[in-house]
């Protein structure tokens, strides 16, 4: 979770929050999604 949001800075920092659209910025979701289950169950999910 902790890099989505570098990521997420630093388009924001250098390109504009005109770039932060679900069109322009995407991140890898099936691995975050994965690291955000098994931060609520309190262990390693790898459902996607």
């Amino acid at each position: 979770m902790h890099d989505a949001i570098v990521y997420y800075t630093i388009v924001k920092e250098l390109l504009g929050e005109e770039w932060l659209t679900n069109k322009l910025f995407r991140l890898g979701t099936s691995r975050l999604a994965n690291l955000l289950l098994s931060d609520i169950k309190g262990e390693e999910i790898k459902f996607f």
